[in-house]
């Protein structure tokens, strides 16, 4: 009896943790999803003032020497926070396929212990 008591609370806690590091997952998501757009967003205004001022320069040959720098600037900003999320991102991803892992195998190995233990107690019972 004490023993189908520790199985039903292992598999309670089971879902507890995969439940848990479904909410975690779902929140680096949401995390690299709005990188990523702010990032595209912020590269895309630096290629609009860099083609602000290259127009400008093909007018009259001055342009907004200010307008470049912003926008190669900007432009450079984003690509490497796009760059710094997606890898990340990656690192992310393998961190929380291990974990599942090893929680999956120590969910395993617990109730093997809890199934042997259980058998040994019917098999040392008098009947």
């Amino acid at each position: 009896m004490h023993y189908t008591n520790s199985i039903i609370i292992i598999s309670s806690s089971s879902s507890i943790s995969s439940s848990s590091s479904s909410s975690s997952s779902s929140v680096v998501i949401v995390v690299v999803v709005v990188v990523v757009v702010v990032g595209l967003g912020t590269e895309f205004c630096g290629v609009l003032l860099s083609l602000v001022h290259y127009a400008k320069f093909s007018v009259d040959g001055d342009g907004f020497n200010w307008l470049r720098l912003a926008g190669s600037f900007t432009d450079t900003t984003a690509q490497v926070s796009i760059l710094a999320v997606v890898v990340g991102a990656v690192v992310a991803v393998v961190v929380m396929v291990a974990v599942v892992v090893v929680t999956s195998v120590l969910i395993v190995v617990v109730i093997a212990v809890a199934v042997a233990a259980a058998a040994a107690v019917v098999a040392t019972t008098n009947y």
